[in-house]
């Protein structure tokens, strides 16, 4: 069996594998295992079908976008973050915008060649993304060009225009009557648009509710009510030297991993003037990134997260000595913990007092509240976690949504304008959505495409592309960024922000509102120049700082244990009711590639392998080892397929293939969401499985993990799609070089691989 690279240590030797498929020595592996490609390619010199081809096909061109940057630039927009010396046709001109998709956010550099934008980078001015992207960030520029997008309104699924979509919307709303009307939206963090909405809102009496499809609800409710104010905290990952996780993968999926994942680093990195590292410990079930790079990885049930929380309070509040009370439950529950490893994790966190931080992606507001206790206890506050500088990137709230479902269904909800939302297809209450929408009388969509919400609408009111609008935005309290074309808009499609104007018969458009908002907060940035200056560096720059001169003073209160009983008691019950048995657990995710799946129509997103697995257009259960042996699955690596497994869940049964991946707990899968949609394009359209099919629709809150799964192996074939598991390194010692920190702090030269 080829060894693909074998490194001497000085504590003995250790093995690197290709893969499992090396580590199995599965014969299709091993008659490849010499060669770069596992069959013959047959290339042509010269095909007939290019790339461009491929992206036509699939319904993306820019026969439209070339009217559009043959007129005249954009009025009103600043371009040249970089400018070039000569200004010409054929250069590059480079505008600072901000990307903004659903609930996701970043402040970025948009390359244009020719009026039209083809390249997106990170702004490297702005303190969030820090010059950084992510995979969505990046591809998002194709999605301009996108021929899924609706290139006018549609009234009663047919095309019409903005003069009859707007008499017809105007005249629903006035016929409200005593039943309610609701703005549903993803998390909205632009302070211009909330102006916008909060006018029409008023004049008609309308709910707005907001909901994320990666749901921070128990996270925001906890701070609410320990804080008084309902944000996530700042947390800042490079003052950190001992990280715990329970499941949150801030490296991988989480809202801000870009910034993240820069703070991280900056702790990892030693050199002679810093010889020390953080440490990270990570608790889960599915293998992700955090997991991946962690010191100490602990593979668990993603249920037992809420007793290893409790324990390690109750170890902490023990050997700190504060005398508070401790989370009780039975010796039975306390017997499914490593205590030995919990109780290294409590020694290492008290030995960074004031420097540690700890985590977790529960969505229960009780296990987020011990949470907050915890870092209370270590000293966290006001050093890795800043109160005083919160996110409003994520604000979404579950018990407004089920409330939201409720007034549906009860009959008492007159209209509905989802704002840019697909909730139809990515809530956890989706299909009480679908059927209820039958008794509203009014229904109006702002996407920009017939999606599986917009379709069950009366009006689609298309949006314009993010790189065609103007905008401002709030990711943190006092921290702003901005939105400006890139290029003319290339349909009949209109920023929600002035439809909302136009159904109040507001004079102004958004722009104008826009620029009216910035001129009052002038002052506020303490800028005395001319006000078209100002504007001007706003735009140029693409981000502002509001800088306070007096904190807020956010950090808890005193008393905040006290207002904890009731939360201790709950998780105490919690845990004591949770049901330990021999089925299968099954964790729901969001992964790095389509995300949330308002991307789906992406062939760039498609067609990137997922970090862990290198699995592409398609999502799969994921499956311990262990697990899989007994269940008798088999893939063969040679014709890349594998086994369907049937997983009954209390929603119903689904046939899902399965994938083996070492790291996954045992007694647990996970499974991706932002597959399986029926209304995405021709890309995205029967792509994978749509996981949130499997969520409970009777829970008042978004779960990610559902116990009782029971699985079968129907041994049915499937071919997946997945890359070469790790490069071909054909045992090259100098690829791999890797040592312990002691062994660097004797020899700055140790695990190097020294050339001949």
């Amino acid at each position: 069996m080829l060894k693909v690279s074998l490194l001497i240590m000085k504590k003995g030797n250790k093995t690197y594998w290709k893969g499992i498929e090396q580590l199995k020595n599965d014969p299709a592996f091993v008659k490849n295992a010499e060669s770069e490609f596992p069959e013959f390619l047959p290339i042509k010199d010269s095909s007939d079908n290019s790339r461009r081809d491929f992206l036509k096909m699939m319904g993306f061109g820019l026969a439209a976008v070339s009217t559009a940057a043959c007129e005249a630039p954009v009025k009103y927009a600043i371009p040249y973050v970089d400018k070039p010396v000569d200004v010409d046709a054929t250069l590059a001109n480079y505008y600072a915008s901000t990307y903004s998709m659903g609930s996701d956010y970043c402040s970025v550099v948009v390359k244009t060649r020719e009026g039209r934008p083809i390249k997106i980078d990170g702004n490297k001015y702005s303190k969030i993304s820090a010059g950084c992207t992510s995979s969505q960030v990046e591809s998002s520029v194709l999605t301009l060009y996108d021929r899924q997008r609706l290139q006018f309104p549609m009234l009663n699924n047919k095309e019409s225009n903005w003069r009859d979509v707007d008499n017809f919307v105007k005249e629903g709303l006035s016929k409200k009557g005593l039943n309610k009307i609701y703005i549903v939206s993803h998390s909205v963090n632009s302070p211009s648009t909330l102006d916008v909405i909060n006018k029409f809102s008023k004049k008609f009496d309308i709910n707005h509710v907001e909901y994320d499809t990666s749901s921070y609800s128990g996270m925001l409710d906890a701070n609410q009510e320990s804080f008084g104010k309902r944000n996530i905290p700042f947390y800042d990952f490079s003052k950190a030297k001992t990280i715990v996780s329970f499941g949150y993968d801030f490296l991988g999926s989480s809202f801000n991993h870009d910034l993240f994942n820069q703070q991280f680093t900056k702790q990892r990195v030693v050199n002679r003037d810093k010889r020390e590292m953080s440490r990270l410990y990570t608790f889960e079930s599915n293998l992700s990134l955090t997991g991946a790079n962690s010191d100490h990885r602990i593979p668990i049930k993603s249920s037992y997260s809420k007793i290893y929380i409790a324990e390690l309070w109750n170890i902490l509040n023990s050997k700190i000595g504060s005398g508070r009370d401790s989370i009780s439950f039975s010796k039975t529950k306390k017997s499914l913990l490593k205590l030995d490893i919990l109780n290294k994790v409590a020694d290492d966190l008290i030995q960074n007092l004031g420097s540690s931080l700890v985590i977790s992606s529960s969505n229960d507001k009780s296990v987020q509240s011990v949470v907050i206790m915890i870092n209370e206890l270590l000293r966290s506050y006001g050093k890795t976690i800043d109160l005083n500088r919160c996110y409003n990137i994520r604000k979404g709230d579950d018990s407004k949504m089920a409330d939201f479902v409720t007034d549906l269904e009860s009959k008492s909800v007159h209209g509905v304008i989802f704002l840019n939302s697909n909730p139809v297809y990515n809530h956890y209450l989706s299909s009480r959505i679908k059927d209820a929408l039958n008794n509203v009388p009014l229904k109006v969509s702002t996407s920009d495409r017939i999606d599986e919400t917009s379709i069950l609408c009366d009006v689609i009111a298309p949006d314009s592309h993010f790189l065609e609008s103007w905008n401002d935005y709030e990711p943190i309290d006092n921290y702003f960024s901005f939105g400006q074309p890139a290029i003319r808009r290339i349909f009949d499609t209109r920023q929600h922000q002035d439809s909302f104007l136009k159904w109040i018969d507001s004079k102004d458009n958004y722009f104008s509102t826009l620029k009216n908002n910035w001129r009052k907060k002038q002052k506020l940035l303490k800028s005395n120049e001319p006000f078209q200056i100002f504007w001007d560096r706003l735009l140029h720059d693409g981000v502002a700082e509001i800088v306070e001169e007096k904190s807020r003073n956010l950090n808890p209160l005193p008393n905040i244990f006290k207002t904890r009983i009731s939360e201790v008691s709950k998780i105490s019950n919690l845990i004591d009711n949770e049901i330990d048995n021999e089925d299968f657990e099954l964790n729901l995710y969001h992964n790095l590639t389509v995300s949330d799946g308002i991307q789906s129509n992406n062939p760039w997103l498609q067609e990137m392998p997922d970090p862990i697995s290198k699995v592409c257009w398609d999502n799969y259960i994921s499956i311990n080892p262990k697990d899989a042996s007994k269940l008798q699955v088999k893939t063969d690596v040679g014709t890349m397929t594998t086994n369907v497994l049937k997983i009954q869940t209390s929603e119903g049964s689904f046939e899902v293939p399965v994938i083996i991946q070492p790291g996954q707990a045992e007694g647990t899968i996970g499974l991706a969401l932002g597959y399986g949609r029926k209304l995405a394009g021709p890309v995205g359209d029967g792509v994978g499985f749509d996981a949130n099919q499997v969520l409970d629709k009777n829970s008042s809150i978004q779960n990610l993990t559902l116990s009782n799964i029971k699985i079968e192996n129907t041994f049915k074939d499937y071919r997946i799609a997945q890359t070469q598991t790790h490069d071909t390194i054909m045992a090259r010692e100098s690829v791999i070089q890797e040592t312990s920190l002691d062994q660097y702090k004797e020899d700055p030269y140790a695990g190097k691989y020294q050339f001949k």
